[in-house]
Parts: structure tokens; C-alpha cells; sequence
């Protein structure tokens, strides 16, 4: 009976040890690349949508100019979801990879462009010197 006891306190013991940390894996590292790069390239895009000058303009005109200007961060971004994509799917090619990448980006322009619109013409609404990109 008190083996039994025994037994069972060592394996309440052995439960409440707290499980051993796994590696960090290579999909991991990626996936946090990545996250930082949509962060940078949003930051890019609601930065510019809150900061320049809009009076005047067409909201949507200026979103896609916005894209534009915050295309080195696109690419990053682009180029991080390949590879991320490709650690999943190591026998895919390359040109697949970049085609599944483009396409995530894609959807990610799409709410961005439409975040900065709502920004421009939140702004356009406010006094003269708020839509001018000199203040918020």
C-alpha cells in the first residue's frame, strides 16, 4: 500500500514538472518575419494616409499612389510570404511560391488600400489646415 502511494506521489510530481520548451523551428522564425514585415508595410500605408497632403484629391487616387510609394516594403513583405510558403511546400517551385505569395499580398493591398480611403476622407472632412497634412 505504500509503494502504491509512493508510486502514485512521484507521478503527481513527475505531472506538475512544467514540459520542456521546444526549439524554435525554421516555419516559426519565418512566420515571425513574416508578421514584422506586414506590420512594416501597414505602418507604411496608415503612416502616409495620415500624414499627406490630401486637399483636392481623390481619396482612392491617393491610396494607390500610397501603395506605390510604400512598395519596398510590399516587395519585403511579398518576398517573406514565399518563403515562408515554400518551407510548407519544399517540392513546389519557385515560381509557384512567388504566384501564392503575390496572391496573399494581394488581399493585404486590398483592406490597406481601403484603410487609407477611410483615412484620406476622414481627413478631407476636417478644418483647411488638417487636410493639408500639417496637422491631425
Amino acid at each position: 500500500m505504500k509503494r502504491v502511494l509512493a508510486l502514485t506521489a512521484l507521478l503527481a510530481l513527475a505531472a506538475c514538472e512544467a514540459p520542456k520548451s521546444r526549439p524554435d523551428t525554421a516555419g516559426q522564425a519565418s512566420r515571425g518575419e513574416v508578421d514584422t514585415a506586414t506590420k512594416t508595410y501597414g505602418e507604411c500605408i496608415s503612416t502616409k494616409a495620415d500624414t499627406l497632403p490630401v486637399k483636392d484629391e481623390a481619396a482612392g487616387s491617393l491610396a494607390l499612389d500610397i501603395l506605390k510609394m510604400c512598395k519596398p516594403e510590399r516587395d519585403d513583405l511579398t518576398t517573406k510570404v514565399a518563403a515562408f510558403h515554400k518551407l510548407g511546400n519544399p517540392k513546389e517551385s519557385d515560381a509557384r511560391a512567388d504566384a501564392v505569395a503575390e496572391a496573399s499580398v494581394l488581399s493585404v493591398d486590398d483592406e490597406a488600400r481601403r484603410a487609407a480611403v477611410v483615412t484620406i476622407i476622414k481627413r478631407q472632412g476636417l478644418s483647411p489646415g488638417a487636410s493639408n497634412g500639417t496637422s491631425k
